[in-house]
């Protein structure tokens, strides 16, 4: 299962953005949710979001560093070891405190993992600094202006002139994914890291989502 699972990896580099969105909304709990013939329009507005943001980005601070673009905005970047719970994560961000913490034994792990597997072509961008454009995102989504990947919801249900509205959970990640891809220019696209994180210590689910991923 180890060399097929690499091998396979490798070929998601040849699969698009919006394959790998609709990856990411299928595992979205209120999927069922989405209005019947939307789902495709409802993933292009996602990535269409993170692309005008990428491209602002890329306006204003070119191709600096998304650790120094943080600073610009305030942010605190904080290194910890501590799990981050059941399944291992590279990062995430505090709204509150204005702070992007990092987890370093997952970050180690994915480099010395890449070196091993000698995924050289994946090793030309900081995964540090893949991780903190990631988290740069959900901070530009926390200030505005109203984005659609943080802003967009659906009427779960609805009793006289009451309603209740949710969000779909999984368009800010595809958003903050696509975003950190265009900013750091990476020819892969970097949730793949997450399903190589996770195949180091749940290695059938994370076989289970990449067979999902190479059968479509």
């Amino acid at each position: 299962m180890t060399y097929n699972f690499y091998s396979r990896l490798r070929e998601t580099a040849q699969l698009s953005d919006r394959e790998w969105a609709s990856l990411q909304f299928e595992l979205d709990p209120l999927r069922g949710k989405a209005p019947a013939g939307q789902e495709k329009k409802i993933i292009a507005a996602a990535l269409a979001c993170a692309a005008w943001q990428a491209e602002q980005l890329l306006s204003r601070y070119g191709r600096k560093a998304p650790s120094a673009i943080a600073a610009e905005y305030g942010l605190k970047i904080r290194h910890t070891d501590t799990s981050s719970g059941s399944h291992p994560i590279l990062s995430t961000y505090e709204p509150a405190a204005r702070i992007i913490t990092l987890y370093d034994k997952t970050l180690r792990l994915l480099s010395s993992t890449l070196r091993q597997r000698s995924f050289s072509d994946w090793q030309t961008g900081s995964l540090e600094e893949i991780a903190i454009a990631h988290e740069l995102y959900h901070h530009l989504e926390e200030i505005g202006p109203r984005l659609f990947t943080a802003h967009h919801s659906i009427v779960l249900w609805r009793v006289g002139s009451l309603m209740y509205r949710s969000h779909f959970p999984s368009l800010s990640e595809i958003g903050a994914f696509h975003f950190s891809k265009l900013v750091c220019g990476l020819s892969y696209h970097p949730m793949a890291l997450s399903l190589l994180a996770l195949h180091k210590t749940k290695p059938a689910e994370a076989d289970s989502l990449l067979a999902k991923m190479t059968s479509k």
